[in-house]
């Protein structure tokens, strides 16, 4: 089983194997929890977002949003029905996912989760305005709700350049999407801050970021897998048992018809 996760260069000398077995129970945390037997209300998702969100170098080609959605779903026995928008190259101001987000939510229909997990490096690199990202994000907010969806606000996984040319920009254009985020009500929106929480499991683990990245903007296959164990545990606080996934998210049962109807009546 152990050779299934990435090893991991830790920063103190010899401990590569300690690294590797930390990365190792998050991951079989995620994925070995046993859902309910029965499956629950199938649930339409749709995932907009950039390159990281379309799975660039994940080696399975899901990418951190689409493996953590899944893996929430398998714990808590739900039937997600995914459907990937995310555009690589794309901004947060993309003209594109402005003119479409509504329609791509309506061929969906009813009780859909409208995910936006922006990465904000795009934005940084063509020097769009944090005023400009902060408005964008709030209309996209607003579009899903008018569609009558439930929104998931995902902060991007870590990279090299969040630590490096990134490392002050980026956490602040992560602090306003949270922000935004919460200016709405919080049984409509929601958010999970996988920045922050891939940050601190590298740092609580003493694990250095090198193994985790493909090049300056992108997770590789082992970042990916990180960051969708880590929003996977994140879906499962926001929406932990009793009260579970948002009411909008649930179809209303059936109603009875026939003899059946006759009995409860």
């Amino acid at each position: 089983m152990a050779s299934n996760f990435p090893r991991l260069r830790r920063r103190r000398r010899g401990a590569a194997a300690l690294a590797g077995t930390a990365l190792g129970l998050l991951l079989l945390a995620a994925l070995a929890t046993p859902g309910r037997s029965a499956p629950g209300p199938r649930i339409p998702v749709l995932i907009v977002g950039g390159s990281a969100a379309a799975g660039w170098r994940d080696a399975a080609g899901h990418g951190y949003v689409r493996r953590g959605l899944g893996q929430y779903a398998r714990r808590a026995g739900l039937r997600l029905t995914i459907t990937n928008r995310a555009i690589p190259g794309a901004r947060v101001v993309s003209g594109r996912t402005r003119r479409h987000l509504a329609g791509w939510i309506r061929q969906l229909g009813r009780h859909a989760l409208a995910v936006l997990a922006w990465g904000t490096l795009n934005d940084l690199a063509h020097h769009t305005p944090p005023t400009a990202m902060g408005q964008a994000l709030a209309r996209q907010i607003r579009t899903a709700l008018a569609a009558r969806a439930v929104v998931l606000v995902v902060t991007p996984a870590v990279t090299r350049a969040s630590y490096r040319e990134d490392r002050t920009r980026e956490p602040a254009a992560v602090r306003q999407e949270i922000q935004v985020a919460r200016r709405f009500p919080p049984s409509d929106v929601y958010v999970a801050n996988v920045f922050s929480a891939m940050k601190q499991y590298l740092r609580a683990h003493h694990l250095a970021y090198g193994g985790l990245m493909a090049g300056p903007w992108h997770p590789n296959a082992a970042g990916h897998r990180l960051a969708a164990a880590l929003l996977a545990d994140a879906l499962g606080r926001l929406w932990a048992p009793p009260a579970g996934i948002p009411t909008a998210l649930r179809p209303p049962p059936p109603r009875p018809t026939g003899r059946a109807a006759d009995l409860i009546g």
